[in-house]
Protein backbone atom coordinates (compact mmCIF):
# COMPACT_ATOMS: atom_id res chain seq x y z
CA UNK A 1 0.00 0.00 0.00
CA UNK A 2 2.39 2.86 -0.12
CA UNK A 3 0.48 3.69 3.08
CA UNK A 4 -2.67 5.65 2.40
CA UNK A 5 -1.45 8.80 3.98
CA UNK A 6 -3.63 11.72 4.83
CA UNK A 7 -1.53 14.91 5.10
CA UNK A 8 0.23 15.15 1.87
CA UNK A 9 -1.42 11.84 1.33
CA UNK A 10 -4.90 13.31 1.31
CA UNK A 11 -4.78 13.71 -2.44
CA UNK A 12 -8.40 14.74 -2.57
CA UNK A 13 -8.01 17.85 -0.47
CA UNK A 14 -4.74 18.76 -2.12
CA UNK A 15 -6.32 18.57 -5.55
CA UNK A 16 -9.31 20.66 -4.56
CA UNK A 17 -7.14 23.31 -2.96
CA UNK A 18 -4.90 23.33 -6.00
CA UNK A 19 -7.90 24.12 -8.17
CA UNK A 20 -7.91 27.61 -6.73
CA UNK A 21 -4.37 28.18 -5.48
CA UNK A 22 -2.82 27.34 -8.82
CA UNK A 23 -4.42 30.52 -10.10
CA UNK A 24 -1.54 32.35 -8.43
CA UNK A 25 0.78 30.89 -11.04
CA UNK A 26 -0.91 32.96 -13.74
CA UNK A 27 1.32 35.91 -14.62
CA UNK A 28 -0.76 37.54 -17.36
CA UNK A 29 -3.38 40.08 -16.24
CA UNK A 30 -5.52 39.28 -19.26
CA UNK A 31 -8.51 36.90 -18.86
CA UNK A 32 -7.31 33.40 -18.19
CA UNK A 33 -8.98 30.14 -19.15
CA UNK A 34 -8.58 27.49 -16.48
CA UNK A 35 -10.31 24.15 -16.38
CA UNK A 36 -11.35 23.02 -12.92
CA UNK A 37 -12.90 19.60 -12.80
CA UNK A 38 -13.44 16.68 -10.49
CA UNK A 39 -10.78 14.15 -11.37
CA UNK A 40 -12.04 10.56 -11.35
CA UNK A 41 -8.66 9.50 -9.98
CA UNK A 42 -9.02 11.89 -7.05
CA UNK A 43 -12.49 10.59 -6.24
CA UNK A 44 -11.24 7.01 -6.47
CA UNK A 45 -8.43 7.81 -4.04
CA UNK A 46 -10.88 9.49 -1.69
CA UNK A 47 -13.15 6.45 -1.70
CA UNK A 48 -10.22 4.16 -1.09
CA UNK A 49 -8.90 6.25 1.80
CA UNK A 50 -12.33 6.29 3.42
CA UNK A 51 -12.72 2.52 2.95
CA UNK A 52 -9.31 1.90 4.46
CA UNK A 53 -9.82 4.14 7.49
CA UNK A 54 -13.25 2.65 8.18
CA UNK A 55 -11.89 -0.90 8.08
CA UNK A 56 -8.83 0.10 10.07
CA UNK A 57 -10.91 1.56 12.90
CA UNK A 58 -13.04 -1.57 13.15
CA UNK A 59 -10.11 -3.97 12.97
CA UNK A 60 -7.91 -2.32 15.59
CA UNK A 61 -10.37 -0.91 18.15
CA UNK A 62 -9.66 -3.64 20.73
CA UNK A 63 -5.96 -4.03 19.99
CA UNK A 64 -3.16 -2.55 22.10
CA UNK A 65 0.48 -2.23 21.08
CA UNK A 66 2.99 -2.99 23.83
CA UNK A 67 6.76 -3.15 23.60
CA UNK A 68 6.86 -6.77 22.30
CA UNK A 69 4.34 -6.00 19.55
CA UNK A 70 6.09 -2.79 18.56
CA UNK A 71 9.46 -4.51 18.44
CA UNK A 72 8.03 -7.33 16.31
CA UNK A 73 6.55 -4.88 13.81
CA UNK A 74 9.70 -2.77 13.55
CA UNK A 75 11.95 -5.84 13.27
CA UNK A 76 9.99 -7.65 10.60
CA UNK A 77 8.15 -4.94 8.66
CA UNK A 78 10.69 -4.55 5.85
CA UNK A 79 10.67 -8.30 5.24
CA UNK A 80 6.97 -8.23 4.35
CA UNK A 81 8.06 -7.63 0.78
CA UNK A 82 9.32 -11.22 0.72
CA UNK A 83 5.80 -12.62 0.89
CA UNK A 84 4.83 -11.84 -2.69
CA UNK A 85 7.97 -10.13 -3.92
CA UNK A 86 6.45 -6.65 -3.61
CA UNK A 87 8.73 -3.64 -3.82
CA UNK A 88 6.90 -1.92 -0.95
CA UNK A 89 6.11 -3.91 2.22
CA UNK A 90 2.89 -1.92 2.54
CA UNK A 91 1.58 -3.48 -0.66
CA UNK A 92 0.81 -6.58 1.38
CA UNK A 93 -1.96 -4.61 3.12
CA UNK A 94 -3.32 -3.39 -0.18
CA UNK A 95 -4.10 -6.96 -1.20
CA UNK A 96 -7.01 -6.80 1.23
CA UNK A 97 -8.85 -4.31 -1.00
CA UNK A 98 -11.69 -6.18 -2.70
CA UNK A 99 -14.87 -4.82 -4.28
CA UNK A 100 -14.50 -1.35 -2.81
CA UNK A 101 -13.74 -2.44 0.76
CA UNK A 102 -10.89 -3.83 2.84
CA UNK A 103 -11.16 -7.38 4.14
CA UNK A 104 -8.08 -8.02 6.27
CA UNK A 105 -9.03 -11.68 6.61
CA UNK A 106 -7.76 -12.05 3.05
CA UNK A 107 -4.27 -11.42 4.37
CA UNK A 108 -4.23 -13.29 7.68
CA UNK A 109 -5.57 -16.39 5.91
CA UNK A 110 -3.18 -16.13 2.96
CA UNK A 111 -0.99 -19.28 3.02
CA UNK A 112 2.06 -17.29 1.92
CA UNK A 113 1.60 -14.79 4.74
CA UNK A 114 0.97 -17.55 7.29
CA UNK A 115 4.16 -19.35 6.23
CA UNK A 116 6.10 -16.09 6.39
CA UNK A 117 4.91 -15.57 9.98
CA UNK A 118 5.61 -19.14 11.06
CA UNK A 119 9.17 -18.87 9.75
CA UNK A 120 9.68 -15.91 12.11
CA UNK A 121 7.83 -17.32 15.11
CA UNK A 122 5.04 -14.79 14.68
CA UNK A 123 1.33 -15.40 15.14
CA UNK A 124 -0.29 -14.29 11.84
CA UNK A 125 -3.36 -12.44 13.10
CA UNK A 126 -1.91 -10.84 16.28
CA UNK A 127 1.12 -9.59 14.33
CA UNK A 128 -1.05 -8.12 11.59
CA UNK A 129 -3.44 -6.50 14.05
CA UNK A 130 -0.47 -4.96 15.87
CA UNK A 131 0.89 -3.59 12.61
CA UNK A 132 -2.45 -2.05 11.67
CA UNK A 133 -2.98 -0.68 15.17
CA UNK A 134 0.33 1.15 14.82
CA UNK A 135 -0.76 2.45 11.42
CA UNK A 136 -4.09 3.58 12.88
CA UNK A 137 -2.47 5.50 15.73
CA UNK A 138 -0.06 7.24 13.37
CA UNK A 139 -2.78 8.03 10.86
CA UNK A 140 -5.00 9.55 13.53
CA UNK A 141 -2.25 11.75 14.92
CA UNK A 142 -0.83 12.87 11.58
CA UNK A 143 -4.17 13.08 9.83
CA UNK A 144 -5.86 15.27 12.40
CA UNK A 145 -2.84 17.58 12.56
CA UNK A 146 -2.70 17.93 8.78
CA UNK A 147 -6.42 18.48 8.47
CA UNK A 148 -6.34 21.18 11.13
CA UNK A 149 -3.61 22.92 9.16
CA UNK A 150 -5.69 22.70 5.99
CA UNK A 151 -8.67 24.08 7.90
CA UNK A 152 -6.65 27.07 9.09
CA UNK A 153 -5.36 27.80 5.59
CA UNK A 154 -8.78 27.93 3.95
CA UNK A 155 -9.58 31.56 4.93
CA UNK A 156 -6.32 32.71 3.36
CA UNK A 157 -7.09 30.69 0.23
CA UNK A 158 -10.50 32.34 -0.02
CA UNK A 159 -8.98 35.80 0.43
CA UNK A 160 -6.39 35.16 -2.27
CA UNK A 161 -9.06 33.97 -4.65
CA UNK A 162 -11.18 37.07 -4.01
CA UNK A 163 -8.17 39.30 -4.70
CA UNK A 164 -7.79 37.67 -8.14
CA UNK A 165 -11.45 37.88 -9.11
CA UNK A 166 -11.08 40.56 -11.76
CA UNK A 167 -7.89 39.09 -13.13
CA UNK A 168 -9.16 35.56 -13.71
CA UNK A 169 -12.73 36.40 -14.68
CA UNK A 170 -16.07 35.67 -13.08
CA UNK A 171 -16.49 32.12 -14.37
CA UNK A 172 -13.09 30.95 -13.14
CA UNK A 173 -13.62 32.76 -9.86
CA UNK A 174 -16.92 30.95 -9.28
CA UNK A 175 -15.28 27.62 -10.10
CA UNK A 176 -12.55 28.39 -7.58
CA UNK A 177 -15.13 29.23 -4.91
CA UNK A 178 -16.89 25.93 -5.53
CA UNK A 179 -13.59 24.05 -5.33
CA UNK A 180 -12.67 25.68 -2.03
CA UNK A 181 -16.09 25.02 -0.54
CA UNK A 182 -15.78 21.39 -1.60
CA UNK A 183 -12.37 21.26 0.05
CA UNK A 184 -13.77 22.77 3.26
CA UNK A 185 -16.56 20.19 3.36
CA UNK A 186 -14.10 17.38 2.74
CA UNK A 187 -11.79 18.60 5.49
CA UNK A 188 -14.64 18.41 7.99
CA UNK A 189 -15.84 15.07 6.67
CA UNK A 190 -12.34 13.61 6.87
CA UNK A 191 -11.70 15.06 10.34
CA UNK A 192 -14.77 13.21 11.54
CA UNK A 193 -13.49 10.02 9.94
CA UNK A 194 -10.01 10.39 11.45
CA UNK A 195 -11.53 11.03 14.86
CA UNK A 196 -13.17 7.60 14.66
CA UNK A 197 -9.76 5.93 14.66
CA UNK A 198 -8.74 4.55 18.05
CA UNK A 199 -7.11 6.82 20.59
CA UNK A 200 -3.80 5.55 21.95
CA UNK A 201 -3.57 4.18 25.47
CA UNK A 202 -1.14 5.83 27.88
CA UNK A 203 1.36 3.07 27.20
CA UNK A 204 1.00 3.54 23.46
CA UNK A 205 1.48 7.30 23.82
CA UNK A 206 4.76 6.62 25.62
CA UNK A 207 5.92 4.06 23.05
CA UNK A 208 5.08 6.34 20.14
CA UNK A 209 6.90 9.25 21.74
CA UNK A 210 10.02 7.30 22.66
CA UNK A 211 10.27 5.46 19.34
CA UNK A 212 8.93 8.11 16.97
CA UNK A 213 12.02 8.40 14.77
CA UNK A 214 12.52 4.66 14.47
CA UNK A 215 8.84 4.06 13.70
CA UNK A 216 8.91 6.71 11.00
CA UNK A 217 12.14 5.40 9.53
CA UNK A 218 10.91 1.79 9.34
CA UNK A 219 7.29 2.25 8.30
CA UNK A 220 7.97 5.08 5.86
CA UNK A 221 11.05 3.39 4.42
CA UNK A 222 13.32 6.31 5.17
Amino acid sequence: MSRLELLGRLATIAALLAASTDLRAQSEPAPVEIEIKDDDGVEAMRSRVFAFVTALAEYTVDVRVGEPQLEAVLTHYAALEDIHGDDDPGEVVERAFRDGRYDFGVIVNDPSYVSWCRARDLEPEPFFRGLLRLEALRMREEGLAGLEQARQELPEQRAELRSMREEVGEETYREGVIALESAAEMVEETRELMSALPRPSQEEVRLLRENRERIQRVLDGE
